[in-house]
């Protein structure tokens, strides 16, 4: 079962056996679900680990969760207790069939402390063969693990899936299957795919607004109120009035379900955390939309608001420690000062490589080639590599390996939607929300450049003295970009030259 991150895999199959398989089939299925996130991650023990999980939830599915008595593991040993009665014990079964059982049981727990994995297979011959059961067994999870790791599970599954009529399941990324089917286990075993699509973030925030509204039309006859964490009270008209405004800012507006997918990479729940913090931060200020849609008047948060408060969230401005989805693209460490615009010049590089076609091996490129693009620009390799680190950790870059958050020379990198979108917020945003909030919050060293912007503090900013700010900012970023970085004149830096020229432009 192949799906993004997030795409709802793990919910998909749940759906799936619980809700959409018809109830005669589902009867003839014994579901068993093995977490691998439950697991050590140890490759060396995690065959072990999976038997011993394998044991456990086929007992409590073929014998309620009680462990089996004599006569069921009789059963599930059945081909050797008849091999006993009729052969070797013949004698002992005719002469005293106690003994024979107690032999027979002392048997049968040596067997299953010395040979594990045996006695899981029995147990799933015994689903089939004795009670006429699919055995449907989910691997979910695995996608959270290295590749060798996934190999390893993946290998497992197959040998499970050649030794006994069964139906096995592994929910893994789509990155994760076109690594594996390069090389690996899924090139030599019999194996199908099936893709699960991601939804758009718009579409799944639309199916959730119109779950509320469907709710509160339910629930509009009696006298329910509802609850929030803070306790605030909200009547059923207050419920209805909030589907409408939060339909208002993520349905209605295309732009901001594109800004929250790209952000979020398209994980759904990442996606959902994205809109929670902006329905919740002061500066959207949901309640004087509820209260319009409850008066019957209509209402609008402008795009500007929407992105102070996915920037700033529960704050008066961006705070870095408070922001999981945004990172400042400016900061430059005061142990490790360079440009300002390293992070951006490294953002461009990368997509500069990156390309949408069906060889997604280009999308990459190897962390020694990134540095070796920049050395002749005089910029330091370990401060290269902290700032790929700062983009691996906020998401805007990943391996290719995604399990791997390591930075080193053979390791390989590309830009991901997350970094595209704050690429677009550097450099192409028309409001200046992002650079705005970055000039407040990015360490300067210039004792001018602060003594200016503090004077615009200390009153209330008007939109002009916004702009002045970020051109003072921008100005300042390429000032110490020309101290820091020298472009070669060759023409593989030409798109890095264009970046500075745009932000030029752009913003002075």
């Amino acid at each position: 079962m192949i799906g993004n991150k997030g795409a709802g895999k793990t919910t998909f199959i749940d759906r799936f056996f619980r809700l959409i398989l018809d109830k005669s089939l589902r009867e003839n299925c014994l579901l068993i679900k093995i977490d691998l996130a439950d697991s050590n991650g140890e490759q060396a023990t995690i065959t072990s680990w999976l038997t011993e999980q394998l044991k456990t939830e086929l007992k409590n599915g073929l014998f309620k969760g009680e462990y089996p008595s004599f006569s069921e593991l009789q059963g599930v040993f059945y081909q050797e207790y008849q091999r006993w009665r009729c052969g070797e014990r013949k004698f002992l079964y005719e002469r005293n069939k106690n003994e024979f059982k107690e032999k027979f049981g002392e048997y049968i727990a040596d067997f299953t402390e010395k040979h594990p994995d045996d006695y899981v297979m029995k147990l799933i011959k015994n689903a089939t063969k004795a009670r006429g059961l699919m055995p449907c067994i989910v691997f979910d999870n695995t996608d959270h693990f290295p590749q060798i790791f996934q190999e390893a599970v993946f290998q497992y599954a197959q040998s499970i899936y050649r030794k006994v009529f069964s139906f096995i399941i592994c929910p893994i990324t789509d990155r994760t299957i076109w690594q594996l089917s390069k090389s690996g286990p899924l090139q030599s075993y019999e194996n199908q795919a099936f893709y699960l699509p991601v939804p758009s973030t718009k579409d799944v925030l639309a199916k959730r607004i119109e779950f509320i509204k469907e709710k509160a039309i339910e629930d509009s006859e009696g006298s329910k109120k509802y609850f929030t964490k803070k306790g605030i009270r909200l009547s059923i008209p207050n419920i209805s009035a909030f589907a409408f405004a939060v339909e208002d800012i993520f349905i209605n507006e295309d732009y901001i379900g594109r800004v929250v997918g790209w952000l979020s990479n398209h994980d759904i729940r990442r996606s959902l955390q994205i809109a929670r913090r902006i329905i919740t931060s002061p500066i959207t200020d949901i309640s004087l939309l509820v209260n319009a849609y409850v008066i019957g008047k209509k209402s609008h948060i402008s795009h500007w608001q929407i992105k102070k408060a996915l920037l700033v969230g529960d704050y008066n401005h961006f705070y870095q420690k408070d922001s999981n989805f945004i990172l400042n693209l400016f900061e430059v460490q005061p142990s490790s000062i360079t440009s300002p615009l390293l992070r951006l010049s490294i953002l461009r590089l990368l997509s500069d490589t990156y390309s949408e076609n069906s060889d997604a091996e280009k999308n990459y490129l190897y962390i020694d080639d990134i540095l070796n693009y920049f050395e002749p620009v005089t910029i330091n390799r370990i401060l290269i590599k902290e700032h790929l680190k700062a983009l691996l950790d906020y998401r805007l870059i990943e391996t290719y390996d995604p399990t791997d958050t390591n930075i080193d020379e053979l390791q390989r990198v590309k830009i991901t939607p997350c970094g595209r979108i704050h690429y677009e917020f550097a450099i192409e945003e028309k409001e200046g929300i992002y650079i705005g909030q970055m000039a407040l919050n990015t360490p300067i060293a210039n004792q001018s450049y602060l003594m200016r912007v503090r004077d615009f503090l200390k009153k209330k900013r008007t939109r002009q003295d916004w702009e002045v700010i970020i051109k003072l900012f921008v100005e300042y970023c390429l000032q110490q970009d020309s101290l820091y970085i020298s472009l070669p004149q060759k023409q593989i830096y030409d798109s890095q030259r264009k970046l500075r020229e745009r932000i030029s432009q752009r913003w002075t």
